[in-house]
């Protein structure tokens, strides 16, 4: 029949004629002959079981039998086992009671003269429920997948394409044939092959990465578009690379726009203060004593002007620019910001408490924030006392910046803490306050705002300590 030798093959003593079954729960358990016949029960089935056929009670010895359905296909697999000397499995379906159930039948075939085999049945309907309701949630996925504009992909280790959706072939302009099994430097300039090569393999061994590149597409077009992909696994533990690519073009083209409008604004802005500035100055030369303080007014006026237009400026720029976080030698830029507030400010006291080498991982403009919140309060209270303060953690690093001044109105507060949308009537007074509100969130950080001590305003600013890598001064 079959080599002795085989790994399948089942001796036919009566003890090691269970060891055919399945250790999972199993339906029926029995030895059959070549016709199908049960010559044993190994496994006394339920009296309800619709796997089995019984012409009397099972305990009286008299026939039991599989229904024709399974009997046929049991045949078909006992001579298969025979000749391949292996066990053999099939599913079939059986209608019981108007419910269609699903039973996976294993063959195996034992030694002896006889030739019989060992047949395990197991009701297998709630896997294949489980698998159907599966498939039809990845295909439920794939069709939204599919009505979006994004290009969505996955590849293997291997450097192919396995499986993408409908924009990836309307954008890129190539056939299913054709990008089946694609290479992903296919889709790009020839110059950028490298690039697209370390990006991919960084997927595989860091788990993710991101790329702004221009997409070529089979035609020779170029267009602008970033691509974030993430490491996963089939559900044979392989890894795979599902990616997705959004077309940037608007949005480049938008940050040009602004960045023209921007430097214009910010020319003309302070060209134009300055003249006003100037003019206010020489007329002073004209002005009785009593009316100086209508030129005081006019040279504030321009100066928050000039400084809301730098505030607003600079946050257009960092908001569109996102820069990335880094090492940033946070206590020497404290001591310098000290220093030239002692000087800018002459009637304010500065006093500090900060580590010399203090390094945290921030946006690169993060010193800008603590300069910020020490002029807000040196500009808005009259010769005021601000301390700012260091803490170190494990996790974390605190910056604390107090003032004995009057403390935040409550729309300024707002702009800090965003307990509630920014009010219509929101004025540039408080861009300086949303300026440190944004670097501080690019920087992965929080901020939180209280009464100092003294009555006046307190922020504690949190940031991440560095974890090495050169700084930022």
């Amino acid at each position: 029949m079959r080599p002795d030798d085989s790994t399948d093959h089942v001796a036919a003593s009566s003890d090691e004629l269970l060891s055919a079954l399945p250790s999972s729960f199993v339906e029926v358990g029995c030895l059959v002959d070549q016709t199908g016949t049960v010559v044993e029960l190994l496994c006394e089935p339920a009296d309800e079981s619709p796997v089995i056929e019984r012409a009397a009670p099972a305990d009286t010895g008299e026939e039991v039998s599989f229904p024709p359905g399974i009997r046929t296909q049991l045949v078909e697999r006992f001579d298969r086992a025979a000749e391949t000397g292996s066990t053999q499995t099939f599913e079939t379906a059986i209608e019981s009671d108007g419910e269609q159930r699903w039973y996976q039948v294993t063959v195996t075939p034992v030694t002896g003269e006889d030739g019989d085999a060992v047949t395990a049945v197991r009701d297998v309907t709630e896997t294949r429920r489980e698998q159907r309701s599966t498939r039809r949630q990845a295909e439920e996925l794939w069709q939204a997948i599919n009505a979006t504009d994004d290009l969505v992909y996955v590849y293997g280790p291997d450097g192919t394409m396995r499986r993408w959706n409908d924009a990836v072939e309307q954008v890129t302009g190539y056939s299913p044939e054709e990008l089946s099994g694609i290479e992903p430097t296919a889709f790009f300039p020839d110059s950028e092959s490298e690039r697209v090569l370390r990006a991919f393999e960084d997927v595989f061994e860091t788990g993710h990465n991101r790329i702004d590149i221009a997409l070529e597409t089979k035609d020779g077009r170029r267009i602008p578009y970033q691509f974030a992909a993430s490491r996963s696994e089939t559900a044979d533990g392989e890894p795979i690379l599902t990616g997705i690519g959004r077309d940037v073009t608007d949005r480049i083209e938008r940050e040009q726009q602004i960045a023209v409008l921007s430097r214009v604004l910010r020319h003309n802005v302070r060209n134009e203060m300055t003249v006003v500035a100037g003019g206010a100055e020489h007329l002073r030369k004209y002005v009785p004593d009593e009316g100086t303080d209508k030129i005081d007014r006019i040279e504030r006026a321009a100066k928050d002007l000039q400084d809301l237009s730098e505030n607003a400026l600079d946050i257009t720029k960092l908001l569109l620019e996102a820069p990335p976080k880094q090492p940033v030698s946070l206590g020497s830029n404290i001591e310098a910001i000290a220093e030239r507030i002692d000087t800018d400010y002459p009637g304010s006291t500065i006093e500090t408490d900060v580590e010399a080498g203090l390094v945290v991982e921030a946006v690169p403009q993060i010193s800008r924030a603590v300069a910020e919140l020490v002029e807000n309060a040196c500009e808005h209270n009259d010769d005021p006392s601000v301390t700012v303060l260091t803490e170190r953690g494990a996790e974390q690093v605190r910056i604390t910046i107090t003032d004995d001044g009057t403390g935040l109105p409550a729309n300024e507060k707002n702009v800090v803490i965003q307990s509630e949308p920014t009010s219509p009537v929101f004025h540039g007074i408080g861009m300086g306050l949303w300026l440190v509100r944004w670097l501080v969130r690019l920087s992965d950080g929080s901020i939180s705002y209280r009464e100092s001590e003294h009555g006046g305003a307190r922020f504690d600013l949190y940031l991440s300590p560095a974890r090495g890598g050169s700084t930022t001064p």
